[in-house]
């Protein structure tokens, strides 16, 4: 059987694990939501850039993982004699 101290210890253990369980869950709460504002201010950027034109003309739509505005055209190879 175990002793007082044990139990003490084991129910003082249980008490303040409470609010130590609940700080963590309130601190990861906290990351998944700054996680999901960056997320939703990195979306809005997106769709605002998508609904303008850039300098040329085009719609800032994406093409092959790049916004077509921003892709570069380029030169054909010289012909090398």
């Amino acid at each position: 059987m175990a002793s007082d101290p044990d139990i003490a210890k084991k129910i003082e253990n249980d008490i303040t694990g409470i609010p130590a369980a609940h700080e963590q869950m309130f601190a990861k709460a906290k990351i998944w939501n700054n996680l999901l504002n960056n997320a939703i201010e990195t979306c809005e950027k997106l769709e605002k850039k998508r609904n303008t034109k850039n300098l040329n003309g085009k719609a800032c739509t994406r093409k092959n993982g790049q916004y077509a505005g921003s892709l570069k055209k380029r030169k054909p190879a010289g012909n090398m004699i």
